[in-house]
């Protein structure tokens, strides 16, 4: 096979903005220049740092691209590198590699940065090459990539029983299987969106009380703008109580940070990232189960569960997973909406758990088997 020349790659990485040219970094600045008293700010000074992120991590593809295809000319501007025949190469290279709907994402997200850099200048063809790409781009079938929620939920009930075992010794390794089991059922239980599982934080929007725990997220911490609440199944309550009392406080011990009440933390004990924590959750499944499953696609879970199991009630599946709801933009209704489906939702957990506990339930009788429930809760 011929190695890829100058202007070809097979992996591609992403330049962090310290490392762009210093106009691009200038042009950066002054995009996000934040809005004051009767002065509007920049043209990306509404982003939120999600987006931000997302839209940095893409430009910084194509800024790398450019670099190592000899292309990236650190005196010329933004709106200089984003020639056709520059954005026809990349596609080229970039898609030779990737998936349509990625090819799609990185070049809408070169197409965003420009045009916040140079927010006089018009950019209609590139627009154009982003519609046509998103036109014919081809997700990737999610059936495949999901596992039953069955499966799931004893896949994360024997982590905890795993971790359990040696967690009297402060093993790090025993308190993050507690800690994979319980994101696993989590996830189950109530499918966040990734960045709202990361933000779950203790007293915040975490809350315990002597119903249970409960989800609260306020409308500006919500992808749709929409306030979320929504209580937890019953049975998770002692495996998350179980977490936090006997096995966080082993991961916690381990940072020299105070603690902030972050519920996830990591092997040192910092606040995992919504993409260490889907990275995770999607190794175990797939080793476990053949299913490359990530956190987000849970939420599709929860649906497809919804559709096979209880049909007549696939109308909670909106509110289930806080969806954008054009009938009404009141707050009280969004809340109750999303309590009310949580709801619905787990008495058809609570229905198929009881089902597969009573299909097993010689299994169970084995405290060392797969599906060997937390120390300490009554059978």
């Amino acid at each position: 096979m011929t190695p890829p020349g100058p202007t070809e790659t097979t992996r591609f990485g992403s330049l962090k903005p310290e490392n762009w040219p210093e106009q691009d970094r200038r042009l950066m600045a002054e995009a996000r220049r934040p809005k004051g008293f009767l002065k509007p700010g920049g043209a990306a000074s509404d982003w939120r740092a999600k987006t931000l992120e997302t839209v940095t991590y893409r430009y910084g593809v194509f800024v790398w691209w450019l670099n190592e295809t000899g292309r990236l000319r650190p005196d010329a501007a933004p709106i200089e590198r984003v020639t056709a025949e520059n954005i026809e190469a990349f596609i080229e290279a970039y898609g030779a590699c990737h998936a349509s709907t990625s090819l799609a994402g990185v070049v809408h997200g070169i197409y965003e940065m420009v045009r916040v850099m140079h927010p006089n200048a018009e950019f209609d063809d590139l627009r154009d090459v982003v519609a046509g790409l998103k036109a014919v781009a081809c997700p990737r079938p999610k059936l495949p990539r999901m596992a039953d929620h069955r499966a799931l939920i004893e896949l994360g009930e024997a982590l905890i029983a795993h971790g359990a075992r040696k967690l009297n010794e402060d093993h790090m390794l025993s308190a993050a299987a507690v800690r994979d089991g319980c994101m696993i059922l989590f996830q189950v239980d109530c499918p966040l969106r990734r960045s709202n599982f990361e933000a779950l934080q203790l007293g915040e929007t975490l809350l315990r009380d002597e119903r249970g725990y409960h989800v609260a997220f306020k409308a500006s911490q919500m992808k749709n703008h929409r306030s979320f609440d929504a209580d937890l199944s019953a049975w998770i309550t002692p495996r998350l109580d179980f977490y936090l009392d006997a096995t966080r406080p082993v991961l916690q011990w381990r940072s020299d940070q105070p603690d902030q009440g972050w519920l996830w933390l990591g092997a040192e004990g910092e606040p995992m990232t919504g993409k260490s924590m889907s990275r995770r959750v999607r190794q175990l499944i797939t080793r476990h189960l053949g299913r490359a499953m990530s956190l987000h696609l849970f939420r599709d879970g929860a649906t497809t569960t919804v559709a096979v199991h209880a049909s007549a009630d696939i109308g909670i599946a909106g509110d289930l997973l806080g969806h954008a709801d054009d009938r009404t933009s009141e707050e009280h209704y969004n809340q109750a909406g999303g309590v009310e489906a949580a709801r619905r939702y787990h008495e058809l957990l609570a229905e198929q758990r009881e089902e597969e506990f009573r299909r097993k339930r010689p299994e169970r009788d084995d405290p060392g088997s797969f599906g060997s429930v937390v120390p300490g809760e009554r059978r």
